[in-house]
């Protein structure tokens, strides 16, 4: 149960929503993880998702399908601008009217917008926005949509209660971009359940170097390959992977080509969640290149797995790694400082079986699933406090054992 939850004669309703929704990224293992562990016996949950493609819908449907007591409610026709406008705005407003929703959580500034202008409508006691990130990346809009996004975000934030960033960095960077009051912001860290991510000890021979990823622009996967190229001549015998998929991935293949690593990288494709595990375990050292993050699902996994890891010092990613204790950050990701750190941690076995253990160490102290599910619901309660509805009756804290 929640501590000092109401005492309620309903559950509290949250809708989670989300546009758009791709599955080859970390936002629809968040979303999950939230139906998974959040107290059901308090709150009933909507899952309101608006997916890229036919195909992500479908891979999202066999997952969700295996949580009990979630309702999942498939919306389309939201973005671009002439869906919307052609009844996908009506449409979702009907079935989150209908699914009468106390607080909408929302994930994504085209959710965000969307809902602050349904909020009312709806009659949702508050709104919650989440940043994954930045709110609009720079990389995957143009200059225009960036300035319309912004523009529509500065005349709707006052219609939102709260925002919850992934990272300080994050916390930081939107706060400062939309001129949002921290007082407003909380950070609450992602976290793993880490039943899901066993801890490996490291073999003294480093033989298997990889990197996860979705593949595109802003991952920079190039970089690796680069670094690869650098430290394969030295250490022939050592094999590289590159476990993802994305709109980047025929170009790497044609990079890895050029530079005659055909043979040495294997490209895997997108993988299942059940398998990452796997997939970690067979890694001697993890490599993240990205050029702007939040919390990257991906680094949590490697190091909740004890996998050495090199990454770059973007976004949220120096709250997990602190280099040269747990991992290795890269303030500048060039081929060459890849490079040199790769060779230090291949030669050096003592450094990546204590890089492993702090790493394992720090996710389960500051990045457990517990902790962010007791934070996110700590504050659905404590919105919802001061109402006077009948429906919740607050008890004084600590009155819930």
């Amino acid at each position: 149960m929640v501590e000092n939850a109401p005492e309620i004669k309903r559950k509290i309703k949250i809708a989670f929503v989300c546009s758009p929704l791709q599955c080859n990224g970390g936002t629809l293992n968040h979303l999950l993880n939230w139906c998974r562990h959040i107290d059901l016996q308090t709150f009933s949950v909507g899952l309101f998702c608006n997916f890229v493609s036919k195909n992500d819908l479908q891979i999202a449907k066999d997952k969700i399908s295996q949580i009990p007591g979630i309702e999942f409610f498939p919306v389309n026709h939201l973005f671009p601008l002439k869906n919307l406008l052609c009844g996908g705005f009506l449409n979702f407003r009907k079935i989150l009217r209908q699914f009468k929703p106390d607080i909408i959580h929302t994930i994504f500034i085209q959710a965000d917008i969307i809902c602050a202008l349904l909020n009312r409508s709806v009659k949702a006691r508050h709104q919650v926005s989440s940043w994954e990130g930045a709110l609009v990346g720079q990389m995957l809009h143009s200059r225009l949509t960036r300035f319309i996004y912004r523009m529509t975000y500065f005349l709707i934030q006052s219609r939102i209660s709260n925002f919850i960033a992934i990272s300080h960095a994050t916390a930081r960077e939107n706060s400062r971009n939309y001129g949002i009051d921290s007082n407003k912001v909380k950070t609450i860290h992602s976290g793993l359940d880490l039943h899901n991510f066993s801890y490996k000890t490291p073999e003294a021979n480093c033989t298997h170097i990889g990197l996860i990823s979705r593949l595109t622009a802003e991952k920079k996967v190039e970089l690796f390959i680069h670094a690869i190229a650098k430290i394969h001549p030295e250490y022939p015998d050592i094999r590289f992977s590159i476990t993802g998929d994305g709109d980047q991935k025929e170009k790497l293949i044609k990079l890895a080509n050029e530079l005659g690593l055909a043979e040495k990288i294997s490209f895997n494709g997108w993988c299942e969640n059940s398998k990452i595990e796997e997939i970690l375990h067979k890694l001697d050292i993890f490599v993240f290149t990205s050029s702007g993050e939040g919390i990257p699902w991906a680094i949590l996994e490697a190091m909740a797995t004890g996998r050495p890891t090199i990454a770059s010092a973007v976004g949220g990613i120096p709250e997990i790694i602190k280099s040269g204790k747990n991992g290795f950050l890269v303030d500048k990701p060039e081929p060459m400082i890849i490079y040199e750190k790769l060779k230090e941690l291949i030669e050096n076995f003592e450094l990546r079986k204590s890089f492993s253990e702090n790493a394992r160490s720090s996710i389960e102290k500051n990045f457990s699933m517990k902790s962010e599910i007791s934070a996110l619901q700590d504050l659905y309660v404590k919105l919802l406090s001061p109402s006077s509805n009948s429906d919740f009756k607050i008890e004084p804290a600590g009155a819930r054992e």
